[in-house]
């Protein structure tokens, strides 16, 4: 085993100054620690991604011609903002990785730049079920008392959606200052990190409950073979997507609680914007590509 960076020319000089590392001992103790979390990372979330290119490939050719037009422009606007996140996280990582190799990050790019594009993605998801919540106990019931819960539901989904993307641009702004200043602001961005995970994580399972129980009441009260099959697809969706969203954002916070100093949560963090995605356009292409389909379906 070599001990001497200095005597290898694949390795990078390293000074006292620098902070880094004075054998390949202790480089590689960081590389397995840290490194292969954001190796893994990324690995996967390029394979999410090609899901995502999949899926729309299916919408672009099914549904050309989207008959609500908030959709469509929802849908775009989800896998633009992923080619995007995707770049990005593919740039930053080959800067960890690669062009850093041997050196400490101390504040990592390609996971709080990622949380831009995470609570981005989440809030816009978070904005498309509450529009459905709303439009499902609208177009269902007139009485005051199920308008009174949805406006209920649709409050505190928007309030808590919009609890988590300012606590994930905090916590990103925090960490830089934390890169600038020193270690004094990680503990503020730690617990905005996790209000972050708590608002997000609450606001999917409030939604997968609520869309869960409003459709099987669909479903028992129709009680049509048709309409009984739909629901079912939707619901096969909904109930894995946002139960995968929701345990994604607890074993961040779990993670990141229990190795504070290792960033293993780096690898969901790169995979969770994807996971949302995914799961919003599966359960638009789970649609019949007709024109007239029922008020329950996403259309």
């Amino acid at each position: 085993m070599i001990e001497d960076p200095s005597t290898t020319t694949t390795w990078p000089n390293m000074s006292p100054d620098d902070g880094d590392y004075y054998t390949l001992d202790e480089a590689y103790r960081f590389a397995q620690t840290i490194l292969w979390s954001a190796f893994f990372g990324i690995i996967f979330n390029w394979a999410l991604f090609a899901c995502l290119c999949i899926q729309m490939w299916f919408y672009a050719t099914r549904f050309k011609k989207e008959n609500v037009a908030p959709i469509r422009y929802i849908v775009w606007s989800l896998f633009i903002i992923e080619c995007f996140s995707t770049g990005y996280l593919t740039w930053s990582t080959y800067v960890q990785i690669v062009k850093n190799w041997g050196h400490d990050p101390t504040y990592n790019p390609s996971a709080f730049g990622m949380l831009f594009f995470d609570c981005s993605i989440t809030s816009i998801v978070h904005g498309l079920y509450v529009w459905r919540i709303y439009s499902l106990f609208t177009k269902e019931s007139s009485s005051p008392r199920t308008r009174h819960q949805m406006y209920g539901f649709v409050l505190l989904i928007s309030a808590l959606s919009l609890c988590q993307f300012s606590c994930c641009v905090a916590t990103a702004f925090f960490e830089a200052l934390q890169y600038h200043q020193g270690p004094g602001k990680q503990f503020v961005a730690r617990k905005l990190f996790h209000a972050w995970l708590a608002s997000a994580s609450i606001a999917d399972i409030i939604i997968t409950v609520v869309l869960v129980c409003k459709l099987s009441s669909i479903r028992i009260r129709l009680g049509v073979k048709a309409t009984d099959d739909k629901i079912k697809k939707i619901l096969y969706t909904i109930v894995p997507a946002g139960a995968a969203t929701a345990i994604c954002q607890i074993l961040i916070w779990v993670l990141q609680g229990t190795f504070p100093g290792v960033a293993y949560y780096q690898f969901l963090i790169f995979s969770l914007s994807k996971i949302y995605s995914n799961s919003v356009i599966l359960s638009l292409n789970l649609r019949d590509n007709k024109q007239q389909q029922i008020s329950v379906d996403f259309n």
